[in-house]
């Protein structure tokens, strides 16, 4: 088996494998090659090592790493014994220490270099997938309130008298704000919500350009509700006229 998968390509996939990134008929394979080569299974223990010590952070690499740094510089630093568990590491010198953090650098970009498009491909699908998620619980949360009959509702309308949006709002002033037909703010521009207590006006969430389904939480008995645009990030006390509002109706 060696004869036909040779090191060259070995050496291409050592890294992947020492951090199960390679799968099916090239797993096999790389297992198959390992059985017959000492030397490639020595540097798949080197590369499981290295991958170990760069999850762990700040561990104090294994002797044998140091020593193989040390190897390529220019002058080997000295060793100063840490008392009291005996742990010999090197003293730093400018030098060296710029020596030291290259060949640090060389060895864990073998690990970054083959996860770095997984990691980023990954972390991407991690945030769509939990941005569905709190869609779905948003949703849901939604749906529940509107069948609790103690909840109390709006629609806002904008001028002209066309509803933009809806509200619906329960008794321990959770809400939850759905558009209908809002056209999204511009690109530096956000829609703020906003409650009417009393006869006080307060902010109950920038929503963002494109609100679609929002959830606020307002303590008081809100009479009204409306929608203005705002500049980005929202303001304390607005000076826009609305784009929508509407009273808030008894249960």
């Amino acid at each position: 088996m060696s004869a036909t998968f040779g090191h060259p390509e070995m050496d291409d996939l050592l890294a992947a494998y020492a951090l199960d990134a390679v799968e099916g008929e090239e797993a096999e394979r790389v297992e198959l090659h390992l059985r017959e080569c000492p030397r490639c299974r020595a540097e798949l223990t080197e590369l499981r090592e290295t991958a170990s010590l760069l999850a762990a952070g700040h561990a104090p690499a294994p002797m044998h790493i140091w020593d193989s740094i040390v190897a390529g510089m220019e002058e080997a630093p000295p060793m100063q014994l840490l008392q009291p568990m005996g742990q010999v590491v090197p003293l730093r010198r400018a030098k060296t220490v710029r020596t030291a953090v290259v060949a640090i650098a060389a060895a864990a970009a073998v690990v970054i270099g083959v996860l770095g498009a997984q990691v980023a491909g990954l972390s991407s699908r991690l945030e769509r997938q939990e941005a569905a998620l709190d869609n779905r619980r948003l949703t849901a949360a939604l749906l529940s309130a509107q069948g609790n009959p103690e909840a109390r509702r709006a629609d806002l309308r904008s001028s002209e008298g066309v509803v933009l949006a809806h509200v619906v709002l329960e008794p321990d002033g959770t809400g939850f704000l759905w558009t209908d037909g809002l056209p999204p703010a511009p690109g530096d521009r956000t829609y703020q919500l906003w409650a009417v207590v009393g006869s006080t006006t307060v902010s109950a969430g920038v929503l963002g350009p494109e609100p679609g389904v929002a959830a606020f939480k307002v303590v008081g008995d809100v009479v009204g509700v409306a929608l203005s645009e705002e500049r980005r990030g929202g303001v304390v006390v607005s000076e826009s006229a609305p784009v929508a509002s509407g009273l808030v109706r008894p249960a």
